[in-house]
C-alpha cells in the first residue's frame, strides 16, 4: 500500500493498494476493509468511457487526493491521474495520454512519467514523476492543462536548488501542499525540499550532502530516501524509508525530530493474535542425555521468514532434573523447517519444559502471505533410568492459519 486519503468525517481511510493493482476502503468505526476499484489484476489498457470501478483493471495506483465525492488516484503503471466517483463507483482517466515522458499540454494530451505522490491546493492537483524527477499541475475544473513546475526530461536528474529548470531534483515520490508553499520528499537525494507552485523557485528545507540518521535543523539532519508526506498542526510526517523511521518536519523551526511511540506493549501483545498453547506427549529419557532437539516444521507451501528473525524462550520447571544451558534460541532463514541441538544436564526426576515465542513464516511465491505463530509448547520430561532414550525432542509442525476453524 502506497497512498492514503481520509475522508472529511474521519471515518473512511482510502488506500491504494499499489501491488495488488487496487484501491481499498478502510472503515475505521467498524474495523472492516472493502475494495472500491480494481479487480487484483494488472491493467495494459484505460478506459476510454466512465466504467465500473470494481470490474475495471487498475496499474499500480499511487498517491490519492479526495475532494467533495471525487477520489483522485495517481496511476503510476500507466502514467496517468484517474478519478473515481465514490458516489457512483464509475472510474474514469482525468489526465495523461498513457504515454511515458514529460510533455505538458491539454490534460488528456499531456504526458506523465510514474505519478506517485499526489496533493491538492483547492484549485490544482500537484503530483511528482520520479521517473522525471518532476513537479507538476493540473487544475480540477475544466479542461485544463498540465504544467512542469520542476523537471526538464524523462530521466532527466541532479541536485541543485534554483528555479524552474535550473533546479534538479533525483525521484521524488512525496509531495504535500502547506499553506501556499509545496513540501516535496526529494527521495534519492535524501532531502526535503520546497516548491513555489507560482514561481516555481525549490529550496532545500531539511537534509544533508548525503544519506544518514541525525535529527537536527536543516542541513545537519540526516535522511535516507525520504518518502510520503503528511501535514499534522505545525508538523511534516514522512516516511524515512532506508532508516525504517517515521520523522517530523517543524513547519516552524525547519528542525527534523524522529517520532517516539509509546505504548508499544499493546501492539506487541497483538500482533501476532492468539497464542497457541500446546501439549506435546511426554518423553522418558535415560540420565546419560545431553541434547534437546528442536524441530518446526512449516505447514505445506510455506517457508519460514528469513526477514522476521524468530525466537523461543525455553524454561524448566524443576532445573536439578533438567537443567538448560540455553535459555533463548532464534534464527532467521527461509527453509521450509528448521532443526536446532542444544546442550542440557539432567537427573533422575521430572521436569515440565515450555518453549513459547514468535515464528515467522510466509507462503512461498511472490507477494505471498506470511503469518504469525505465538507459540506456547509444553511437554513433560521424566529422567529414569529405565530408559534407554538420550535426547528430548520438541517435533511441532506449524499451522496454516489462513484455514478457517
Amino acid at each position: 500500500p502506497q497512498g492514503l486519503a481520509l475522508s472529511p468525517d474521519g471515518n473512511l481511510l482510502y488506500i491504494s493498494d499499489t501491488r495488488n493493482h487496487l484501491l481499498r476502503v478502510a472503515n475505521l468505526a467498524d474495523g472492516t476493509v472493502e475494495t472500491i476499484a480494481g479487480t487484483g489484476e494488472r491493467a495494459f489498457s484505460k478506459p476510454t468511457v466512465a466504467s465500473l470501478a470494481v470490474e475495471t483493471a487498475l496499474a499500480s495506483p499511487w498517491g490519492l487526493v479526495l475532494h467533495e465525492d471525487t477520489l483522485y488516484i495517481a496511476m503510476a503503471g500507466t502514467h496517468q491521474l484517474w478519478s473515481l466517483d465514490t458516489e457512483t463507483n464509475q472510474i474514469i482517466v482525468f489526465a495523461g495520454s498513457g504515454g511515458e515522458s514529460i510533455d505538458d499540454g491539454p490534460r488528456l494530451e499531456a504526458t506523465l512519467a510514474q505519478p506517485s505522490g499526489l496533493t491538492f491546493d483547492g484549485t490544482n492537483l500537484y503530483w511528482v514523476g520520479p521517473e522525471s524527477s518532476s513537479v507538476r499541475m493540473v487544475p480540477i475544473e475544466g479542461d485544463g492543462e498540465v504544467r512542469t513546475l520542476v523537471g526538464t526530461g524523462l530521466f532527466d536528474f541532479g541536485d541543485a536548488d534554483g528555479t524552474g529548470t535550473a533546479a534538479l531534483l533525483e525521484h521524488p515520490q512525496g509531495i504535500a501542499y502547506v499553506n501556499g508553499t509545496l513540501y516535496v520528499s526529494d527521495t534519492y537525494n535524501h532531502k526535503l525540499r520546497t516548491v513555489d507552485p507560482v514561481g516555481a523557485a525549490v529550496v532545500t528545507v531539511a537534509g544533508g550532502d548525503k544519506a544518514g540518521f541525525l535529527d537536527g535543523a536543516g542541513a545537519v539532519a540526516l535522511l535516507s530516501e525520504p518518502n510520503g508526506l503528511s501535514r499534522a498542526g505545525d508538523l511534516l510526517y514522512f516516511a524515512d524509508s532506508n532508516n525504517h523511521v517515521i520523522r517530523a518536519f517543524n513547519l516552524l523551526t525547519n528542525t527534523i525530530s524522529t517520532l517516539s511511540l509509546g505504548n508499544l506493549s499493546v501492539i506487541a501483545a497483538s500482533q501476532g493474535g492468539d497464542t497457541i498453547r500446546v501439549s506435546l506427549p511426554g518423553q522418558t529419557v535415560s540420565p546419560d542425555t545431553r541434547e534437546l532437539r528442536i524441530r518446526l516444521t512449516t505447514p505445506p507451501g510455506f517457508k519460514l521468514n528469513k526477514l522476521a528473525p524468530s525466537e523461543l524462550a525455553l524454561s524448566s520447571s524443576n532445573p536439578p532434573a533438567l537443567d538448560l544451558e540455553t535459555m533463548v534460541v532464534n534464527w532467521a532463514t527461509d527453509e521450509v523447517e528448521i532443526e536446532l541441538i542444544l546442550p542440557v544436564d539432567v537427573s533422575t526426576g521430572d521436569a515440565i519444559l515450555t518453549a513459547q515465542g514468535p515464528v515467522f513464516y510466509c507462503r512461498t511465491g511472490d507477494e505471498a502471505i506470511c503469518l504469525i505463530a505465538d507459540l506456547d509448547l509444553a511437554l513433560t520430561v521424566t529422567v529414569d533410568e529405565s530408559s534407554s532414550a538420550t535426547q528430548i525432542v520438541i517435533d511441532y509442525e506449524l499451522e496454516d492459519l489462513t484455514i478457517p476453524g
